[in-house]
């Protein structure tokens, strides 16, 4: 039963589901009918719609983004209204946060520097133009479905030439997150507050553990302001002793010792990710020979002065401090310290509630006290008080529905499955019965010769029979493909329909080892195998260190792999026994003793068919865009700059649809000359299907192998002698009624009028008119 709360259509688009719901926004995923894609729809709830100050910050955070446009910042599609209602459209992100992330442990430095790297920029780019986040955190951080990082949610954010920031004079932002002068109030925080958040972030991500951490937020907050760093590498030793300098500098009290732009702390992390000595000078901890001086500053207005333990600055640092292995002799914080700590706290949001502020956490409510002040504090901090929003929600949505799709396949029962093996085993039990009347009619007769011969060929025959049958089952045209979250088989003609695996898991890339029998496949972060005889299934390898396992595939000839793990891809010899092996990072870049590329991102890789040349679909920058585009190499084990023959769609050519939204949703390459790969205007990948000849440099013309010339095909492949086109097609004209098909075609008869032949399946076969088929043909053994 729909829920009553989620409304049916905002604007133009259409309600699928509710992700989040905050104090101040709710999100759904919603669908765009005019370009045919999904969305995240933000709207305001009504509740707020009385308050200015709430529809002016709302507002204001749709201007933000927009002015910010940045590869690295989740982008503004639309603004507007709908019945009074404000609202704003941004891309869907279905990889998640870095929240949800960080529930499974600590990151790998190389792979924190990696999304710190991506995030720097946009917000260099923000603090280039004025704008301050000031809440950064790692449920504003989100993830595409390639896994790379964006920045979310500028709804506080700050532009430091403006005098408005809608949000009173109170303090602002996540306590644990939270910069010593954004805590304290201070007006004139800079780019650099962002810094020390992303630092405290990094801090998480090393560890899986958040660098202070108390009871309530006023005592994270002041733990942020009084004491000294953490030293990150007494929570994890086995990190590269750099990563100690480069926390050190970012979560510096004082914000003129912190890295001046977002830009130099990826730098410096990179740099230590590889286990190279950070080399900037840092401000040593207080320990012996080093006495604590105290100085004065101003305050900001409204709170009386204070004095800050510091020490003086020095540009020295041994080689055991810069190694991170200084001893830890740290900051002692005296008992008075911490009243008159709490004092300015207190001082800061009894002043903030004497000129019309209010306190606004992100995460955390205070806890009312008996007093009035205590209450008449809760009431205006629950009034301000904003909830973030999280787009994961449709990756739980997700994975509850694969769990409810396992409990439903696990109560079918499928007649087909074995029909080999059945038929072997009935063949060997009617050899076994000829051997045994055969075995009694020689007893009775005296076990003469003639007798012997005849039991001979009987056996003889029984067992060639049922290898015969094997040998059929083995050679006749068959295809696997993904339905329902699991493996199926079929051959071209519908016979033999059967339902390889059970589980009812994610699935991807389904590919046919050089054998014809096992036939491989990615679920989450490991590859597996499955016999399509004997359905046995077996685990290739797992890669847990990893953020994604891209594609695998298996050279024609049986001799190398190419696995793609966070898009960098792996070739070395294929031995199944030694991949059980692997654990680590080091142990699979140990593996590729072909070939370890990372040029670009690459997404997926396949062999010609002498195994001479290598083609990869990789992510490139395009007219400002993150573009997939296909690259052919010579392939030769041992060189890792292989030398490029072509690249394309590229700059040279394009498709209509490309040009907005440059994906290849699903590509096949017939190992020799011809390429076909399809563009996205339905359903999350159907479109419109092209063949490029890289013989006779044109650009990739339309093909229509459906009679009719309509839309829409995914997933193409050919056949492995490269003589066949299949692929998967829903008619557009159908609308919602539309169901998928697997069809093929001899591609010699695509333009002469012919059309294409549908594999019968049983009507509506595929639930979900957005599953992903990603058929593939069989090799003959």
């Amino acid at each position: 039963m729909p829920d009553a709360t989620v409304p049916l259509k905002i604007g133009r688009y259409e309600i699928r589901e509710e992700l989040g719901r905050g104090g101040m926004a709710t999100v759904y995923r919603g669908f765009d009918p005019q370009v045919k894609r999904y969305v995240a729809v933000k709207v305001l709830p009504r509740e707020l719609l009385h308050d200015p100050t709430f529809r002016a910050r709302f507002a204001r955070e749709a201007e933000t983004i927009a002015a910010l446009e940045h590869q690295a910042i989740v982008p503004l599609y639309d603004y507007g209204e709908d019945d009074g209602q404000p609202y704003f459209i941004m891309r869907l992100m279905p990889g998640g946060s870095l929240a949800d992330k960080l529930k499974s442990g600590a990151v790998p430095p190389e792979q924190c520097a990696r999304v710190l790297s991506r995030l720097a920029g946009a917000l260099d780019e923000a603090h280039g133009r004025g704008f301050i986040h000031r809440d950064l955190k790692p449920g504003n951080i989100l993830f595409d479905q390639h896994g790379d990082a964006y920045i979310s949610d500028f709804g506080i954010a700050k532009l430091v030439s403006g005098s408005t920031t809608f949000t009173g004079s109170g303090v602002v932002g996540t306590p644990s997150y939270m910069s010593p002068e954004q805590g304290r109030g201070e007006k004139d925080i800079d780019g650099r507050s962002d810094v020390y958040a992303l630092g405290a972030i990094l801090f998480e991500m090393l560890t899986g553990e958040m660098p202070y951490q108390a009871d309530t937020p006023v005592a994270v907050m002041l733990k942020h302001i009084t004491e000294p760093v953490p030293r990150v590498l007494e929570v994890k030793p086995d990190l590269p002793p750099g990563c100690e300098t480069v926390i050190e500098r970012a979560l510096a009290k004082e914000r003129d010792e912190r890295f001046p732009t977002a830009g130099e702390l990826a730098s410096a992390l990179a740099s230590a990710s590889r286990g190279e000595h950070a080399t900037v000078a840092r401000q040593p901890r207080p320990g012996r020979g080093q006495p604590v001086k105290t100085i004065t500053k101003p305050a900001p207005a409204g709170i009386s002065r204070k004095t800050v333990a510091r020490v003086p600055a020095t540009t020295e640092t041994s080689p055991r401090e810069i190694a991170g292995t200084a001893p830890t002799a740290g900051l002692r914080i005296p008992g008075w310290v911490w009243i008159v700590g709490a004092v300015i706290v207190v001082g800061i949001v009894i002043a903030a509630l004497a000129v019309g502020g209010g306190v606004l956490f992100t995460s955390a409510r205070i806890t009312p006290t008996a007093n009035a002040t205590g209450l008449a504090l809760t009431q205006v901090a629950q009034e301000a008080a904003t909830a973030q929003f999280s787009l994961n929600a449709n990756a739980t949505a997700t994975r509850q529905a694969a769990l409810d799709l396992e409990a439903t396949t696990n109560a079918l029962i499928t007649e087909s499955v074995q029909q080999v093996s059945n038929l072997q085993a009935s063949q060997t039990a009617a050899a076994e019965g000829t051997v045994a009347a055969l075995a009694q009619q020689t007893e009775e007769a005296g076990a003469t010769a003639s007798a012997q011969e005849s039991v001979t060929a009987a056996v003889a025959a029984a067992t060639a029979e049922a290898q015969a049958a094997i040998e059929a089952q083995l050679t006749a045209p068959r295809v696997a493909f993904i339905a329902n979250g699991d493996l199926w088989m079929i051959n071209l003609d519908g016979e033999n329909l059967t339902q390889l695996t059970k589980d009812g898991g994610q699935k991807a890339s389904p590919r046919w080892l050089p054998d014809g029998r096992m036939l491989a496949f990615i679920t989450g972060l490991c590859v597996k195998t499955v016999d399509v005889l004997t359905l046995e299934s077996n685990t290739l390898i797992c890669l847990n260190y990893a953020a994604s396992v891209d594609s695998f595939e298996v050279s024609p000839d049986g001799q190398y792999f190419a696995l793609s793990v966070e898009g960098k891809l792996h070739i070395g010899n294929y031995d199944p026994a030694a991949f059980q092996l692997i654990r680590s990072r080091n142990d699979m870049e140990s593996a590729a003793t072909c070939m370890l590329y990372s040029q670009n991102y690459v997404e997926s890789a396949s062999w010609s068919s002498d195994g001479k040349k290598l083609a990869v679909e990789v992510q490139i920058p395009l007219s400002g865009l993150k573009a997939d585009t296909l690259r052919v190499f010579d392939f030769a084990c041992g060189n890792n700059a292989p030398r490029k023959l072509e690249e394309f769609p590229g700059t040279w050519f394009s498709m209509p649809a490309y040009k907005n939204q440059p994906e290849l949703q699903g590509w096949g390459w017939d190992s020799d000359v011809l390429f076909a790969f399809v563009d996205n205007v339905r359903n999350e990948g159907f479109g419109n299907i092209y063949v490029y000849n890289t013989s006779n440099k044109r650009p990739a013309r339309q093909i229509f192998p459906i009679a009719g010339g309509r839309c829409c095909y995914r997933d193409p492949q050919w056949s492995p002698d490269g003589s066949t086109l299949l692929f998967a097609f829903q008619d557009i004209e159908a609308g919602a009624n539309s169901v998928t098909g697997l069809y093929y075609i001899p591609y010699g008869q695509v333009g002469t009028g012919a059309s294409a032949t549908k594999i019968p399946l049983p009507d509506n076969f595929f639930s979900d008119p957005r599953q992903k088929p990603q058929l593939v043909m069989a090799p003959t053994p």
